[in-house]
């Protein structure tokens, strides 16, 4: 999971730490990847979800 991450430095994104969270959250968990993007949004944005 960290050299995707680092892989992200690399690349242009919107909300890059955004989605480094939810790698994050990804990799701990047995969620879906989708489900911790959306958790991630709304730790780091605010986004309701």
């Amino acid at each position: 999971m960290k050299k995707l991450i680092e892989f992200l430095d690399e690349i242009s994104i919107d909300n890059q730490e955004t989605m480094c969270e939810a790698l994050s959250l990804s990799s701990e968990t047995f969620l879906d990847f989708v489900d911790c993007i959306l958790i991630a949004r709304h730790r780091i944005l605010g986004d309701e979800v």
